[in-house]
């Protein structure tokens, strides 16, 4: 939780700025306003896209890429980063959003799977260069917990073998 100051600060930006990039994400429907209750502070939550939604944009329909992913809008979430499909083609769109997003030094925030210690040490030049571009402009934050998706799948594997009686 982090009070609009704290936020602006975090991230280099005006607090205008930070303001206009989460009234962006409202306007499209990525910003979730929920009230913590009395006297209590309101939640805002992100809504992020995955990354193929984003390359799948990218590839078919290149005035998106060039107005909505790398014009002048404040913010860029990027989820899952390094577990889109790997083709030339996607890695040069990738690199292409981030190199922007670098170059203008506009906000991104940047999700991923990846262990900071791989992500150092990647030795494909074309994955390193995102990486270090990313490794630049973003504070790394370890979020660590329960794998939501592998409880799924205990459940999910309990669920077939009651079904088939194994």
């Amino acid at each position: 939780m982090f009070p609009m100051d704290e936020l602006s600060q975090k991230t280099g930006k005006c607090q205008l700025s930070v303001k206009k990039a989460l009234k962006e994400l409202d306007e499209v429907g990525l910003l979730i306003r929920r009230s913590g209750g009395f006297s209590r502070p309101r939640h805002m939550y992100v809504l992020v896209p995955q990354m193929d939604e984003i390359c799948n944009t990218v590839q078919l329909q290149p005035d998106v890429k060039t107005s909505a992913i790398q014009a002048g809008n404040e913010l860029l979430i990027i989820d899952g980063l390094g577990a889109e499909r790997r083709s030339e083609y996607t890695v040069e769109n990738v690199f292409s959003v981030i190199d922007r997003r670098y170059r203008s030094r506009w906000l991104l925030i940047v999700t991923t799977n990846l262990p900071l210690s791989e992500i150092k040490i990647e030795a494909d030049i074309e994955k390193r260069r995102n990486y270090d571009r990313i490794l630049e402009m973003c504070i790394p934050l370890k979020v660590d917990g329960e794998s939501r998706w592998e409880a799924i799948v205990v459940n999910n594997v309990h669920t077939m073998k009651k079904i088939l009686n194994i």
